[in-house]
């Protein structure tokens, strides 16, 4: 099987879906909760993921047509990697539990889904910025990389002040 290789523009576009899915992710879950400390924190990352959605649409444009055919990575792992983001997605999808069951998920569930899908964000975009032969690319995904990992810390310390148990 061959592999399929990534270059700048796929990693924008990939990049966008992982936006898109958390703009959804942080909405659905906000207007499932109960808390408002939770709900403020889920409307924030929301906020957030759009703003990094706009990032991302912005050099997909500036880039589309010159890294068109131009591969990122000649790594068959890396490559397989990136291609398994694009079918699995890195956000849980609400439409994929059964119906009401949104409803039923607690806080603490919530947080920790979205802890590992920040950490899943994380390690795809650091794997992007290593890979980009764009400057301004490799700066957006590094960026990208500090404020997932500022979302992680966020969802976490909530976790923490709610407590791990159910």
């Amino acid at each position: 099987m061959k592999a399929v290789q990534f270059n700048d523009y796929e990693a924008f576009r990939i990049g966008m879906n992982i936006e898109k899915d958390g703009i959804e992710f942080y909405t659905e879950f906000a207007n499932n909760t109960k808390s408002p400390e939770t709900k403020n924190i889920m409307l924030k990352l929301a906020e957030d993921e759009k703003e990094h959605l706009d990032l991302l649409e912005q050099l997909s444009r500036e880039v589309e047509s010159r890294y068109e055919g131009q591969a990122i990575s000649g790594d068959e792992l890396i490559d397989k990697y990136l291609k398994s983001i694009v079918e699995t997605g890195v956000f849980y999808d609400p439409k994929n539990l059964p119906a009401g069951s949104i409803k039923n998920l607690t806080d603490k569930e919530v947080l920790s889904i979205g802890i590992q899908t920040e950490k899943d964000s994380i390690l795809f975009y650091e794997e992007a910025a290593r890979l980009s032969t764009n400057p301004s690319g490799k700066k957006a995904f590094e960026r990208l990389v500090a404020e997932e990992k500022n979302h992680l810390v966020i969802l976490k310390g909530r976790l923490e002040k709610i407590g791990y148990g159910s």
